[in-house]
């Protein structure tokens, strides 16, 4: 195998830290079901307004905004229906003389905002080789935004993550850890996020290796336990009626384990190579939406030298991030752009831009850095 270019491909596909995980609250208007209503004490008669109360207030369904939920990584949809939702019902009751109805007390119900920090390090992609190595990766991204909400909510985010690999099975086999640290500065969503994020371990195979040119086809299995701070998801509902109103608050903590079968295929053309990683993630929790993870590297090493040279070698490299919400619309896609520095065989040194280019914009862009040390 040629080491410092295998190894500089291998670690470059894992640079990925472009995974969104702030949900967007929507607004849109509930049917209710139809009850029946008396006429002067006889009589039926049916309405349903549901929305027309939600309508009248200027707060009827936001444009795209089911899609950026989804994609966004907030709760999912159940029933058909989706649960960030402003609902307005008024049901035609008893009133003063036939056939003039008293508005009986309007309901309504807001869901706040959900942001899913153990998301920002379940959606990162990881090497198809094997490796033996520890590990240092930083990550800055700027705005972080939930973009429907009044007032805006938005925060910056650092992520540290350090961790450690090891190969046996003579090398065609490894395990790796990963700890991540948050830092959300400017946060103004209203949601916890400093501290320890969700602690991955994982297990990776090679089921074809070519021991000549580096190329290979991996499988392996994430596990993203949850360590990091919960999420809190407030639901809100209010009664009122011409006499007196009420307002009754709810809050659930969501703070899922996310499982991720992926495979990776990687092939090396004398200095070319790609690497290709799809992967599933599956929140324990039937809350959150499943994703496919998609993540697709192109690289150059224009630059060999010898293996005694502190500059061992260099190689520029391009990517693209799908993010896939099975349960609705809304994918993302990120593109990235970097460069990885091997030094005497044993460091990598890689730095790394990306923007989000499709679907709802989770941040407004990032930076990342890493160095590797292998043994």
């Amino acid at each position: 195998m040629k080491l410092s270019h295998s190894l500089c491909i291998a670690l470059l596909a894992s640079a990925s830290w472009a995974g969104s995980a702030a949900a967007q609250g929507t607004t849109e208007a509930q049917p209710q079901p139809q009850a029946p209503s008396q006429r002067g004490g006889s009589g039926q008669d049916q309405r349903n307004v549901a929305g027309r109360g939600a309508a009248g207030a200027g707060v009827g369904p936001a444009s795209g905004s089911g899609a950026a939920a989804a994609a966004f990584g907030g709760l999912g949809s159940s029933g058909g229906t989706n649960n960030y939702a402003v609902t307005a019902t008024m049901t035609a009751g008893k009133g003063p003389g036939p056939g003039v109805p008293t508005p009986a007390p309007a309901t309504t119900t807001t869901t706040s905002p959900l942001i899913l920090p153990g998301l920002f390090t379940a959606s990162q992609a990881q090497a198809a080789l094997p490796l033996d190595r520890v590990f240092f990766n930083y990550g800055f991204f700027e705005g972080f935004a939930i973009r429907n909400s009044q007032p805006p909510e938005a925060f910056n985010l650092n992520i540290f993550n350090v961790g450690v690999e090891k190969t046996f099975f003579d090398g065609r086999a490894s395990v790796y850890v990963q700890v991540p640290l948050l830092d959300a500065t400017d946060n103004t969503s209203g949601q916890p996020i400093n501290g320890l994020g969700d602690i991955t371990a994982g297990l990776k195979a090679a089921l074809l290796m070519d021991q000549d040119t580096g190329s290979a086809l991996t499988a392996g299995f994430t596990i993203s336990a949850p360590t990091g701070r919960a999420s809190i998801l407030t639901t809100t509902t209010s009664t009122q009626d011409m006499a007196v109103g009420s307002s009754t608050p709810q809050t659930t903590r969501i703070n899922p384990t996310y499982l991720q079968p992926w495979t990776a295929g990687l092939l090396v053309l004398g200095p070319f190579f790609v690497q290709d990683y799809f992967g599933v993630i599956i929140p324990t929790d039937q809350q959150v939406p499943v994703f496919l993870n998609n993540n697709l590297i192109v690289g150059y090493q224009v630059y060999q030298g010898p293996s005694d040279a502190l500059l061992t070698s260099l190689t520029p490299f391009v990517g693209a991030q799908e993010l896939i919400p099975v349960s609705g619309r809304g994918d993302q896609v990120f593109l990235q752009a970097g460069i990885g520095i091997l030094l005497h065989q044993k460091c990598l040194l890689s730095g790394s831009y990306i923007t989000p280019v499709a679907g709802p914009r989770a941040f407004e862009g990032g930076m990342t850095a890493g160095i590797n040390f292998f043994f």
